[in-house]
């Protein structure tokens, strides 16, 4: 039997990472595969004394990942029909996403958005390509941020 392939999304609140999605859930259509959803909350790295501050911001930042992959969530399955696997975690961007396509076998390819701007790419590609792309055990795709539906359609 055949593994499904699964479709691993970086999500945050730019306009590109529509076009990420976008694709990864029409591939995912096409291979009759799946979409995972990864959102990492990032934690200050400044120690409050004021611990309950500190933990009320903590749990803010928590409420608002938990709302953008829930729109995210519900986007993916609109598109595909299939509620998407959610992944949450709170620390450095590239380090719980490298972390996380090593720990979870089952994604088989990671979809990341390219930003619009010029000179950054976004942090999680910025790293991938001053480190290179070996140690990574899974395709990358990068989706141009300013695809449009049409264009993404036309390569699924």
């Amino acid at each position: 039997m055949r593994t499904k392939i699964t479709f691993l999304v970086l999500v945050d609140s730019s306009k590109e990472m529509d076009s990420a999605l976008k694709f990864a859930c029409l591939r995912s259509n096409a291979v009759d595969g799946h979409v995972a959803l990864l959102h990492v909350v990032k934690l200050s790295q400044v120690v409050d004394p004021w611990f309950s501050i500190v933990d009320i911001a903590r749990q803010e930042a928590r409420a608002d990942a938990e709302r953008l992959l829930k729109t995210y969530g519900k986007k993916a399955r609109s598109f595909t029909g299939r509620v998407a696997s959610v992944f949450l975690r709170e620390g450095d961007v590239v380090k719980e996403f490298l972390k996380l396509i090593e720990e979870e076998r089952s994604i088989s390819m990671a979809v990341l958005a390219a930003s619009d701007r010029r000179n950054d790419p976004g942090p999680v590609l910025s790293c991938l390509l001053e480190r290179g792309f070996a140690h990574v055990r899974m395709p990358i795709i990068i989706v141009p941020g300013g695809m449009s539906d049409k264009d993404l359609k036309s390569l699924c």
